[in-house]
C-alpha cells in the first residue's frame, strides 16, 4: 500500500531483517488486557520509507497452518511488548473486527494473509488514526 511517500509491506518477504534482532516479535503470544491469547504474531508490517512496524499480522487456530485465522492490527494498539505482546483490545473486540478487516482485504493468494486494502481498514475498524494522518495532525 501507498501512503503518501510510504509503501507498506510484510517484513517477511520484503527480504529486510528487524534491527536488532531482539526487537523482533514475530512468534510471541498476543494477549489481551485480561491476559487472554489472542494468537501470536505471524508477522509485522512496515513502512519501507521509515522502516518502521506499522500492523502486526496475528494468526490464530488451524493446524500446521491450514485453515488458521488471521487479522491485522495497528501497532498503536500494543501497550507492551515482553514475552508476549499485550494489546489494549479485548478478544471478543478483535475477533468481532477480525471479519471486518479480512472482508476488506480479500485473499491475495498467499496463504490468505491480508494484504491491501485490509492495511488501511485495520485502522478503520479499530478506530486508530493512521500514521499517514497523525504526521499532518501533529499527534
Amino acid at each position: 500500500m501507498t501512503t503518501s511517500d510510504a509503501i507498506l509491506t510484510y517484513v517477511g518477504s520484503s527480504g529486510l531483517d528487524v534491527a536488532p534482532p531482539d526487537d523482533d516479535v514475530t512468534g510471541l503470544a498476543v494477549v489481551d488486557p485480561e491476559g487472554l491469547r489472542i494468537g501470536e504474531v505471524e508477522d509485522v508490517v512496515i513502512d519501507t520509507r521509515d522502516h518502521r512496524v506499522r500492523l502486526i499480522c496475528v494468526v490464530s487456530g488451524g493446524i500446521l497452518g491450514f485453515a488458521a485465522d488471521r487479522t491485522l492490527l495497528p501497532v498503536e494498539t500494543v501497550t507492551k511488548v515482553d514475552d508476549r505482546v499485550h494489546v489494549d483490545r479485548s478478544y471478543s473486540e478483535i475477533q468481532a473486527r477480525r471479519a471486518e478487516v479480512m472482508e476488506t482485504g480479500a485473499a491475495s493468494g498467499r496463504a490468505g494473509r491480508p494484504e491491501e486494502p485490509a492495511f488501511e481498514q485495520a485502522y478503520v475498524a479499530y478506530g486508530v488514526l493512521p500514521f499517514r494522518d497523525r504526521a499532518l495532525t501533529g499527534d
